[in-house]
């Protein structure tokens, strides 16, 4: 009987609908030892469902468990700490507040160390990008209001009230603007003339026509950049990214990261086609799929983590087995900051997503499973210490 009233009021705690006697009944038979196998059955089954994108420190865990029994009767301080972790988890979870990281075997998670840091790097709160005029006028789109920025020919540059640029006109004469964001910025949308949308990631930058003229539409990128782009099968799109490596699109969307200190030139498709040139070599794409460009090497990748590739558009860091290095590079970008290490790096491995507008420390807290120390310095510089 006890075992069905705890699973009853375990079932409606999880999602929201227990009343505040029922919370305190719960309470109450979780640190019933009669009930220690149905509690842990309960608790392992809520493990299994929790999706593998969630993460979250044992220290944000306790600290959430803590507030929870701090409104409880004293007994329910006696709850075992695995449970107590595993409870908060699954509390946040219903809250819908956190991603979370979690060890499904039932091993304690070493916490993330830190050295008392000098301060803590706030996520970026608005954009620091730049657009350079094909008269050399500079036009920083943090410190306008929205409206009009620029009139080049018949050609409007406008900033939405949400701060999208948008490129509304046409011209025949060819001019051309660079468009400039750099660390520490948020991701900065554009529409082109033709209507293509594009976003732009911070430590990026597009050149790109002013409006399109001629037999083909053609802009260039460093960094990273997501395009949505408008269809004109008599006038191909095209992406060239350096010397050696072209993109070319009808109409589809596609992500490009091309920072020039990641290994490889990755170029996603999540719908439509694209043609990668490089190196005189071509590989075609069908949605799903992946190219990866590494020096003289071109690589499809069939079954591509689409949501992964496109994860920084949507707010999000994404890893996946990626290695410290990897990580530190895409913090590095973010909240523009110097990354330096101490002795050997560490040979780690992350998993999951968090969103972005946490602190940098939140961040490197939350990151990890296995420890990591760093020291957080003066000057916007981190430093991983052994």
């Amino acid at each position: 009987m006890k075992e069905q009233r705890l699973e009853e009021l375990f079932i409606r705690y999880i999602n929201r609908t227990a009343t505040e006697a029922e919370e305190s009944e719960l309470m109450l038979l979780m640190v019933d030892s009669e009930l220690t196998n149905k509690k842990e059955a309960l608790i392992e089954a809520a493990y299994d469902k929790l999706p593998s994108e969630y993460v979250m420190s044992d220290t944000q865990a306790d600290n959430i468990f803590s507030n929870i029994i701090s409104q409880q009767k004293p007994v329910v301080r006696l709850f075992w700490k695995r449970w107590a972790v595993a409870a908060s988890i699954i509390l946040m979870v219903g809250a819908g507040s956190y991603f979370l990281f979690f060890n499904k075997t039932g091993k304690k998670d070493e916490i993330v160390k830190t050295t008392e840091p000098v301060k803590d790097i706030e996520a970026p709160s608005g954009t620091k990008a730049m657009i350079t005029l094909a008269n050399g006028e500079k036009v920083l789109l943090d410190s306008l209001t929205s409206g009009t920025l620029a009139i080049q020919g018949n050609v409007n540059v406008l900033k939405t009230v949400d701060g999208q640029i948008i490129y509304d006109g046409y011209s025949t004469e060819a001019a051309f603007n660079t468009l400039f964001n750099p660390r520490g910025s948020k991701v900065v949308s554009l529409t082109l003339s033709d209507g293509t949308k594009v976003w732009l990631n911070s430590k990026s930058s597009m050149h790109y026509p002013v409006a399109f003229v001629g037999n083909e539409r053609k802009v260039e990128i460093t960094g990273e950049a997501y395009f949505e782009v408008a269809k004109n099968a008599r006038m191909p799109f095209r992406v060239k990214i350096n010397e050696s490596t072209e993109v070319e699109v009808l109409g589809t969307h596609f992500n490009i990261n091309a920072f020039t200190d990641e290994t490889s030139i990755n170029t996603t498709l999540l719908e439509g086609s694209v043609r990668v040139t490089a190196n005189k070599k071509v590989q075609l794409l069908s949605p799903g799929q992946q190219v990866q460009v590494n020096g003289n090497a071109i690589n499809l990748i069939k079954d591509a983590d689409v949501a992964q590739a496109v994860a920084w558009k949507d707010g999000l860091f994404s890893f996946t087995d990626a290695d410290l290095p990897t990580v530190m590079r895409q913090l590095a970008r973010w909240y523009d900051v110097e990354v330096r290490y101490e002795g050997t790096i560490p040979e780690k491995e992350f998993n999951g997503k968090i969103g972005k507008t946490l602190t940098l420390d939140q961040v490197l807290r939350v990151l990890t499973k296995t420890r990591v120390n760093y020291r957080i310095e003066s000057g916007n510089k981190i430093t991983i210490i052994p």
